[in-house]
């Protein structure tokens, strides 16, 4: 019996991702406090408040009209050598730093096997950027990043652009992974 669900379910994307998620996640610390970073503010990754433990980098976008060529911002007060030495400061403290991506105004969707080898190929440059420190990605899929048909399912076979992103997602991981021997910390 294959189960049907609005397009915007919770239920659907934790059920699409509890495989990958499962096999290959690190840990969050316990209690977990998470907080945005906004890359257009002028605040530090190390000015967070001390009992944030997980910090999501705000926000990988996607490059013009493009839904899958991606791109990330420090912002124009923070450069990379900086992010990368605020990174390490969290990494010494037990603290996660998560990139996350999507969200209402920036959707993603990978419709075919081009724009999902894009995908991971710009997501892989970003992580690249920081020396792979980044410890995993945070995926908000809103919007029209839910265009997979009228009607879909979390069972297989599953839609196109919902396949391609559990791949790519699939191959983040393993490319992690490869490069720093540790877990990919996989969040929604």
């Amino acid at each position: 019996m294959k189960l049907y669900f609005s397009r915007i379910s919770t239920f659907v994307l934790v059920s699409i991702f509890s495989v990958a998620s499962l096999a290959n996640a690190s840990t969050i610390p316990k209690p977990t406090l998470v907080a945005y970073w906004e890359s257009w503010g002028n605040l530090k990754l190390t000015d967070l408040h001390e009992s944030i433990n997980v910090v999501q980098l705000a926000f990988a976008t996607t490059v013009g009209e493009s839904l899958y060529d991606m791109t990330f911002s420090n912002g124009p007060y923070v450069s990379d050598a900086e992010l990368e030495a605020d990174i390490d400061i969290l990494h010494s403290q037990g603290k996660k730093v998560i990139l996350s991506m999507g969200g209402a105004n920036d959707p993603i969707f990978l419709a075919n096997t081009t724009e999902k080898n894009t995908f991971v190929t710009t997501m892989k440059a970003i992580l690249a950027r920081f020396n792979n420190k980044i410890d995993g990605i945070d995926i908000d899929i809103e919007s029209t990043s839910f265009d997979f048909g009228t009607s879909w399912t979390a069972s297989s076979p599953a839609a196109g652009g919902q396949q391609n992103l559990i791949d790519a997602t699939k191959e983040l991981m393993a490319y992690h992974s490869d490069q720093t021997s540790e877990h990919f910390l996989l969040t929604m």
